[in-house]
């Protein structure tokens, strides 16, 4: 093992217990995180009055490592609590007018259908649906559907939960554009886990949350907003810390500070203080290792169970050339759940989604936890064959 993979281990004591493939899911926190945890609840016990500079002192560092994971700006960049809470900013300060359509994939995430279903019914919009027959659509079937209907926005995953296909972003831009329609990105099954330049490819907003493959809690994630989206968009929701106060808290009561210029008028209310801190740690590990670094070991990962599998029952359900692959593989097959079940018992983490094994690695895990991944599930083949 690389001394530096090493090095990195330490810091995920679950390590030792078994073998975590599941970060399309959650995270485990890392060691340091837990301390950060653990250090901050005791101030907050003591009534230390530093939490809050503390606090401060950390948000502009954890947006210059989320812009630097998208290849964006660090202005352009707010905290979210979660993905939702960033797709919901966007579809709340777009300028939709009256029977504007929003196209959702057949095939996506809750996350991304109830929120805009949610804004349909608001601002009386249309949802279509694109059909979807082999679980992912093509950039020929938006444009197909492009021309057909006029569309305001495509809101879809980057890369999708249950099987790990990845869309390449230029060309979704590309073709939205050429349509006049804004592209809205759900990337948190991507970010931290794919290389990302978000102003190359175009893309007009992009939400991620934190809790996934970002190695932090529930409560962390950003938003990415072009600055020159291809429609325009305001934040329809404006919290105390979304306008500018120039730093100065000291009289509370002024009620004329305007929206900031950047990307903080989306930030809202109160930051979650203990999640700035998890997401700190999860960000530094991530530089760490580097994105690219991080996608090729993954992908290393999966490309020996990709092989294994050729030889055995089980079929792999999606692409996985380079321009679709992602930190995801997902797999099915005769008894798939239970393989599952056989998989956790033996002290595998992995999920079980829409009838496939899914299996998502990290940066930090080793050839030798997927051999024992792999040799757990030829003893299960083997169990299998002795029964019939």
């Amino acid at each position: 093992m690389p001394q530096s993979l090493a090095v990195l281990r330490r810091q995920f004591p679950h390590t030792r217990r078994g073998v975590y493939f599941d970060h399309a899911s959650s995270t485990p926190i890392p060691r340091r995180a837990r301390e950060l945890v653990d250090e901050f609840c005791a101030k907050m016990q003591s009534l230390d009055r530093r939490i809050d500079a503390e606090s401060f002192a950390i948000l502009p560092q954890i947006k210059r490592d989320f812009a630097r994971l998208i290849g964006a700006r660090a202005r352009d960049i707010s905290w979210q609590p979660n993905t939702t809470s960033g797709i919901m900013q966007v579809l709340l300060g777009l300028d939709f007018r009256p029977g504007e359509r929003i196209l959702l994939p057949e095939v996506e995430f809750p996350a991304l259908v109830y929120a805009v279903q949610s804004m349909a019914r608001r601002r009386r919009l249309k949802v279509d649906f694109l059909p979807c027959p082999g679980g992912h659509y093509t950039i020929d079937d938006l444009d197909r559907y492009f021309s057909r209907h006029q569309t305001a926005v495509l809101a879809t995953s980057w890369v999708q939960y249950f099987d790990g296909y990845r869309y390449a972003a230029a060309e979704l831009a590309e073709v939205c554009h050429h349509h006049g329609v804004f592209l809205l990105l759900d990337a948190i099954q991507g970010v931290g886990v794919v290389p990302l330049d978000v102003r190359k490819a175009g893309v007009d907003a992009l939400a991620c949350g934190g809790q996934k493959w970002l190695i932090s809690l529930m409560g962390s994630g950003f938003l990415y907003v072009n600055p020159e989206p291809i429609r325009s968009l305001e934040p329809a929701i404006i919290g105390w810390l979304g306008v500018d106060w120039q730093m100065k808290y000291g009289n509370l009561q002024l009620h004329d500070r305007l929206p900031c210029s950047d990307g903080r008028r989306f930030d809202g209310g109160t930051y979650p203080y203990l999640s700035l801190r998890t997401a700190k740690v999860g960000l530094e590990l991530l530089n760490a290792s580097g994105v690219r670094r991080t996608y090729n070991q993954i992908n290393s990962l999966l490309d020996d169970l990709e092989f294994f599998l050729q030889d055995t029952p089980y079929t792999l359900i999606v692409d996985r050339s380079p321009q679709h692959n992602s930190g995801i593989l997902s797999f099915t097959g005769p008894g798939a759940r239970s393989l599952y079940k056989h998989l956790l018992i033996n002290g595998f983490r992995v999920s079980f989604r829409e009838g496939n094994i899914r299996v998502s690695p990290h940066f930090y895990n080793t050839r030798q936890e997927m051999q024992r991944f792999i040799r757990a599930i030829r003893t299960f083949d083997r169990e299998q064959q002795g029964k019939l």
